[in-house]
C-alpha cells in the first residue's frame, strides 16, 4: 500500500454499472446484481474485488470470497464482529472488499462493509476504518445523495490510506436532469444539520428621535426628529440549518439618507418647531445573530418568521446638534436593533436559495453625551421597515 506522507493510494471501485433504488426489486437482490453481474477478470481490472458474505451463526468466512481469487493473496479468515446501533433498519447486507497494500499488488486486507437499509428504501454504508472487526462510534458512516459518485474513505491498517468507495446506485443524469433542479438534495439536507453562506442588499424608509429634560429654566424638553427618506443595508454572513431551523451570524453596512429634520422645544407646555435643524448618522457597521424557521410550502419554496438581535457601530460619531459645546470624546452608547422578519426562500438550484424578506427594525441610540445640558428623561426611537432580498449558497452535498 502506497504510504503517507509519501504516497496515496486512491482506487476507485468501478466494478458495474449502476441500479436505481426500488421497492419493488428489492435493495438485496441490486446488491447481489451489483457484486455479481461483473465478470472475474473485470473485478481485476477494477483493483478491488467485492463480494456478499452473510454470516453464519453470527460467523464470518472468506474462504469463499477467497477462493473466487485464487491470484490474489488473500487470507482465509473466520470471524465475528461487533456491531454498530442497527435498530432503525430494516435490513443489513454484509459485503467484503479486498483493499490492496499497493495498486499492483497481490496482498493486502479483507475489510468488511455494512449495507444498512432505512424504511425509506435508502442505504447507509457503515465502514470498519482500523479494520478490527469492531464498527465503534465515530467510524465512517456513508450516505451518499443520488447523484453523488463516489467518497474517499480513510483506512487505518497500522499506516493511514485512502480509498474511493463508488456509490453503487449511482446513475449519471442526462442533460434534461442536469438542467433541473434536484429537489431531493434539499429534503435530505433539510434533515440533517447544514451550513451556508449568504449576501444581499435590503432598503427601507423610518423615522428617528431622540429627546431629553435640559437644565436649562423653564425649557421642559427637547426633541430632535428626523424622516429617514431611504436607507440600503449590505449583508453578509454564516448560517446553519437544522430541520428548517436556522441560525445565522450576519454583518452588515447600511447607508442612510434623511429627508426632513426637526427640532421640537417645549417651554411652558409651548413647543416651537425649527425645522431643518440636527444632523443625524449617515453610516453603520452591523454585527448580528438571527434566528428563524422554515415553513415549508412545497418543495420549492418557505415562508417563515425569524428574529435579529444585533449591535451597530455609527461611524464618526457626529452630533445631533453640533452647535452645542459636546466633550470632543462623546461617542453613542446602547447602540442596538431588535428586528422581526417574514422570510420567504426559493430553490433556484441543487446548491442555491433566494430569499426575499421583509422586517420591522427597532433600534436603540444612547445620545446623551453629546447633550452637555442634559439633566434626565432620555428617550430615543429609531424604526424602519426594509425590504431585501439575498442569495443563499449551501455548503456540503
Amino acid at each position: 500500500m502506497f504510504r503517507k506522507p509519501t504516497w496515496l493510494l486512491t482506487v476507485l471501485i468501478l466494478l458495474f454499472p449502476a441500479f436505481s433504488l426500488s421497492a419493488q426489486t428489492g435493495v438485496r437482490e441490486l446488491v447481489n446484481n451489483y457484486i455479481e453481474r461483473g465478470s472475474y477478470d473485470q473485478q481485476l481490472e477494477a483493483s478491488i474485488p467485492m463480494a456478499v458474505v452473510e454470516p453464519a451463526k453470527g460467523i464470518f468466512s472468506t474462504e469463499a470470497f477467497a477462493d473466487s481469487f485464487p491470484d490474489l493473496k488473500m487470507e482465509r479468515e473466520v470471524f465475528s464482529i461487533e456491531y454498530p446501533d442497527l435498530s432503525r433498519y430494516i435490513d443489513t447486507i454484509h459485503v467484503a472488499w479486498f483493499l490492496r497494500d499497493r495498486v499492483y499488488t497481490r496482498t493486502g486486507k479483507t475489510n468488511l462493509i455494512i449495507f444498512a437499509v432505512t424504511p425509506e428504501m435508502d442505504v447507509h454504508y457503515y465502514f470498519d476504518n482500523n479494520n478490527d472487526r469492531k464498527f465503534s462510534p465515530g467510524e465512517t458512516v456513508v450516505d451518499f445523495e443520488s447523484r453523488e459518485q463516489f467518497r474517499v474513505i480513510e483506512m487505518d491498517f497500522r499506516d493511514k490510506n485512502e480509498y474511493r468507495f463508488a456509490n453503487p446506485f449511482y446513475e449519471p443524469p442526462d442533460e434534461e436532469e442536469l438542467k433541473e433542479v434536484n429537489y431531493e438534495v434539499w429534503e435530505k439536507a433539510s434533515r440533517s444539520f447544514t451550513t451556508y453562506l449568504f449576501g444581499g442588499f435590503n432598503f427601507g424608509r423610518g423615522d428617528a428621535s431622540v429627546s431629553y429634560r435640559p437644565v436649562t429654566a423653564g425649557v421642559e424638553r427637547i426633541e430632535y426628529t428626523a424622516g429617514i427618506f431611504a436607507s440600503g443595508r449590505f449583508t453578509f454572513g454564516l448560517g446553519a440549518d437544522w430541520r428548517h431551523l436556522n441560525l445565522q451570524a450576519w454583518m452588515g453596512y447600511e447607508v442612510l439618507d434623511y429627508d426632513e429634520t426637526w427640532k421640537h422645544v417645549t417651554i411652558n407646555g409651548r413647543t416651537s418647531v425649527n425645522y431643518n435643524s440636527g444632523v443625524w448618522m449617515k453610516n453603520k457597521w452591523y454585527a448580528g445573530l438571527e434566528l428563524g424557521y422554515d415553513i415549508m410550502l412545497g418543495r420549492a419554496m418557505s415562508l417563515g418568521p425569524a428574529v435579529s438581535y444585533s449591535l451597530y457601530h455609527v461611524i464618526g460619531n457626529r452630533p445631533i446638534d453640533p452647535e452645542l459645546a459636546y466633550d470632543p470624546g462623546a461617542r453613542y452608547y446602547n447602540t442596538c436593533a431588535l428586528e422581526y422578519i417574514l422570510r420567504m426562500r426559493v430553490v433556484s438550484s441543487t446548491r442555491s436559495k433566494l430569499e426575499l424578506r421583509m422586517y420591522c427594525s427597532g433600534s436603540s441610540l444612547d445620545a446623551r453625551e453629546f447633550f452637555p445640558d442634559f439633566d434626565g428623561d432620555y428617550a430615543s426611537a429609531y424604526e424602519q421597515i426594509y425590504f431585501g432580498a439575498s442569495y443563499i449558497w449551501r455548503f456540503g452535498k
